[in-house]
């Protein structure tokens, strides 16, 4: 079952990604002035993404994207409010469209976040992404969520050149991959394990937007802010970058603890399934650090004590973007 396929209150771990991410964007957008920015993604048919960057960001200049027709008169019933624009148009189109729908909107720069979903898609994804970084500027966000299961890489072998030996698994891997996206592989990317492969994956992404960037404005460089990961159904990468000068300093928002140190410093966000009651228990004894709360907790969450440790680790990090869901009738 595709992760695309289901609501939000059944993938917490995309509920804390999207919350980091809008985080790191309220730091930046305040720092430039919400009324230059516009946002532009796909948005689904319930603009979840779009309510929440005007809340946290104050962005009014909203525009969402589909490729089918019958989303978009979805979204137009589902926005916030009536100037945001909604259009039918594939994610290939974007980087034509970039330009006139800034001018429409009246917006000098942009949040972007490019969803994507199809593992088998990637190169072409990848190429969307240079295509529009060509057009990016100092002071625009760009996301980038693509699929990172390794399953799709596995069909691969059949299309390698006959008699290649591989020192280790690692390097069968770098090689699936290449032949998936060519010239988007770091050449000195020589290998990585299933564990790793966001990470490898973070690179080429790395190599798609200074492409795109290197056919653009000159000295215009691309920063890491939030890189990553997790799994409700389908293993994800989501990459955020803030393009900048390259001489500009202090670019990156000062006392952010996700930012990476580097393109393949990828966060594993794996949010625990815990009741309310337990949510409180773990708050009133986090102070005690995770082996000791571990130890006090009276039972495991999840099926060891050690499994119950990196649990309590996890919620630790994440507590303060971790979802709560509520059945309630309106």
């Amino acid at each position: 079952m595709s992760a695309a396929g289901l609501p939000y209150r059944l993938r917490p771990n995309k509920f804390v990604d999207r919350e980091l991410f809008l985080d790191v964007i309220s730091r930046v957008v305040s720092a430039r002035g919400p009324r230059d920015y516009a946002y532009i993604s796909m948005g689904g048919a319930h603009l979840v993404d779009h309510f929440g960057v005007f809340r946290r960001t104050g962005i009014e200049k909203l525009y969402a994207f589909d490729e089918d027709n019958n989303t978009v008169e979805r979204q137009k019933a589902n926005k916030p409010f009536d100037q945001v624009e909604c259009k039918c148009h594939g994610s290939d189109e974007l980087a034509g469209r970039y330009e006139q729908i800034l001018n429409d909107l009246g917006a000098e720069k942009a949040v972007i976040w490019l969803d994507y979903t199809r593992p088998r898609q990637r190169l072409s994804q990848l190429q969307e992404v240079e295509s529009l970084s060509k057009k990016l500027l100092p002071g625009d966000v760009l996301r980038v969520t693509i699929n990172a299961d390794t399953e799709g890489l596995l069909k691969l072998k059949a299309q390698l050149p006959k008699g290649l030996n591989f020192a280790t698994p690692n390097e069968e891997w770098a090689a699936l991959l290449r032949q998936q996206l060519g010239e988007f592989v770091p050449a000195d990317l020589n290998g990585f394990t299933a564990t790793s492969f966001p990470g490898a994956l973070a690179r080429c992404i790395e190599a798609a937007i200074s492409s795109g960037l290197a056919q653009g404005e000159e000295g215009v460089i691309a920063l890491p802010l939030l890189s990553t990961s997790y799994q409700d159904t389908s293993r994800m990468l989501s990459v955020t970058v803030l393009i900048c000068a390259r001489d500009e300093e202090a670019a990156t928002p000062p006392h952010w603890d996700f930012l990476p140190n580097g393109w393949n410093e990828v966060i594993n966000i794996d949010a625990p399934d815990l009741s309310l009651r337990e949510k409180g228990k773990l708050d009133s004894i986090l102070h005690m650090g995770s082996k000791n709360a571990a130890d006090s907790l009276g039972f495991f969450l999840g099926d060891s004590r050690e499994k119950s440790e990196a649990t309590i680790n996890s919620y630790t990090t994440f507590r303060r973007y971790y979802p709560s869901f509520f059945n309630i009738e309106a």
